[in-house]
């Protein structure tokens, strides 16, 4: 019987991208080079196909005691002290403004400071760029500069809190 499982992370926010398990040593840690050494490829959970490759320099690798439940839908899930806890599936949206900014719009205003990460791929990038996305303490949304060119863009959003969304928005 298996205690521990490894979970690869988004580093900046601990949100669960993706689990792991192996039958020889099933206790052992891993190392992002041990499962995502040229990054993981995230899928959406609404069934829309959006995917998105996030580089393994946004990674980590965290042992968490085992749960099935996050082999299912990883992106329900955040480490929390050590432990894989599953997070507000709420309406957290993302926009990209005029090419110029990135936005986070939450549900419900924060009760404290906060720091969201968006991560943006597609359109007319060569490579995904990761933008901290500040929200004030009673805040419903906040911003970040973000200069894009046109077309369509896949946006990862990861709020803490917050299950992980992926989604996209299309400039002009």
């Amino acid at each position: 019987m298996m205690d521990k499982m490894n979970v690869v992370t988004f580093r900046a926010t601990s949100h669960v991208l993706g689990a792991v398990v192996r039958a020889s040593q099933p206790d052992a840690p891993m190392t992002v080079d041990h499962v995502a050494a040229t990054g993981i490829r995230l899928r959406d959970g609404a069934n829309l196909h959006l995917q998105a490759l996030i580089d393994p320099g946004q990674l980590q690798v965290v042992q968490v005691d085992y749960d099935t439940r996050v082999f299912y839908r990883p992106q329900l899930f955040s480490v929390v002290g050590g432990r894989a806890e599953q997070q507000t599936v709420g309406a957290v949206t993302a926009s990209l403004g005029a090419g110029a900014a990135v936005t986070v719009t939450l549900p419900v205003a924060t009760t404290g400071a906060i720091e969201a990460f968006v991560h943006v791929s597609g359109g007319a990038l060569t490579e995904s760029i990761v933008r901290a996305v500040p929200i004030a303490n009673g805040a419903t949304n906040g911003n970040a500069g973000l200069i894009l060119g046109a077309g369509v863009y896949t946006l990862v959003v990861l709020v803490p809190g917050y299950a992980t969304v992926i989604l996209t928005d299309t400039l002009p």
